[in-house]
């Protein structure tokens, strides 16, 4: 199979190299030119628990160099997605699939703009995965990937996907209810995320107050709220306790969430497909998320003001 991964940041090679590993014909496509040629000249290299290891890749920030693919593996931040559906496009064809494991709500109805449901792979995972620099990631911990058809079909694609992933060690397992996993992972990221970004703070340095805990606790129950009115499932423990899990020193504590990576670079963050659209939805269901009103509010006054920030006192 060949797998076309677009966005090749730290999670689109991280698993970029899974399916390498899977002995799968992979091409890495990201508009970033000075990382893609790094892996171009010198190899990926991948830092994690076993060691230091390279891999060579088919990489391009040429669309046109990209070809026929089977499947393309959307890993852009979700405020992209459009733009990476758009450039993608001429290149999709009737058997082609296009699978999802992006942060937020609403992906899944931009990629169908551009592929019948039936062709769309969607899911979640908490693997975490840091980009030192061009041409390297560090790959963090463990985790699990959950994943499905969105039509609810059983198809040798998405069966060959989760084995090549499994054999490839990235736990990954096929959902009943990827609408549950997706909102699951929007709460997590919009307890966590968010908090890493407003307090600068490594995960695991942020999950050493009591506070910190009470206030992800505040995040995650109005987010619980709104999917109850919705009718949608929503598990608040199994929330929590990922978030718990994942506060812990020994699984990714010293990772620095990708919110916080865009506060520290001065980039847009992925907060209005994550807490925007919390809040954005909330409101058409007339519940008020004060937690989450504020903590959004917050992320976009940083935003709109990052050259006007006070970085230090003299």
């Amino acid at each position: 199979m060949k797998i076309t991964i677009i966005g090749a940041g730290a999670m689109g090679c991280r698993f970029g190299v899974a399916f390498k590993e899977a002995s799968q014909e992979v091409c890495l496509y990201d508009i970033w030119e000075e990382h893609i040629n790094k892996i171009k000249e010198n190899g990926l290299k991948v830092y994690s628990e076993e060691g230091t290891k390279i891999y060579n890749f088919n990489a391009t920030s040429n669309i046109d160099e990209i070809g026929e693919t089977d499947c393309f593996f959307i890993f852009t931040k979700s405020i992209h997605t459009e733009s990476a559906m758009e450039s993608i496009k001429a290149l999709i064809r009737e058997n082609t699939t296009v699978a999802s494991l992006q942060n937020g709500l609403g992906n899944i109805e931009i990629i169908n703009k551009y592929v019948d449901k039936n062709k769309i792979l969607a899911g979640v995972t908490n693997y975490a995965t840091d980009l030192l620099g061009p041409g390297e990631i560090e790959a963090k911990g463990s985790g699990i990937t959950k994943i499905m058809n969105i039509e609810g079909y059983n198809s040798e694609t998405l069966n060959s996907i989760v084995n090549y992933l499994n054999n490839s060690g990235i736990n990954t397992e096929i959902t009943e209810d990827v609408i549950k996993e997706i909102w699951q992972k929007v709460a997590f990221n919009a307890a966590l995320n968010t908090m890493t970004a407003l307090t600068r703070l490594r995960v695991a340095d942020l999950g050493n107050t009591e506070e910190s805990k009470e206030l992800i606790e505040f995040i995650v129950s109005e987010i619980n709220l709104l999917a109850s009115k919705k009718g949608i499932p929503f598990d608040k423990e199994e929330v929590l306790s990922t978030i718990n899990c994942m506060l812990a020193p020994e699984m990714s504590g010293e990772h620095i969430t990708s919110m916080l990576q865009d506060f520290l670079k001065n980039n847009k963050t992925e907060i209005d497909t994550i807490t925007g659209k919390i809040v954005e939805q909330a409101e058409k269901e007339g519940i008020s998320l004060p937690y989450n009103k504020t903590i959004y509010s917050l992320i976009k006054i940083i935003e709109k003001n990052y050259q006007k920030q006070i970085n230090s006192l003299k």
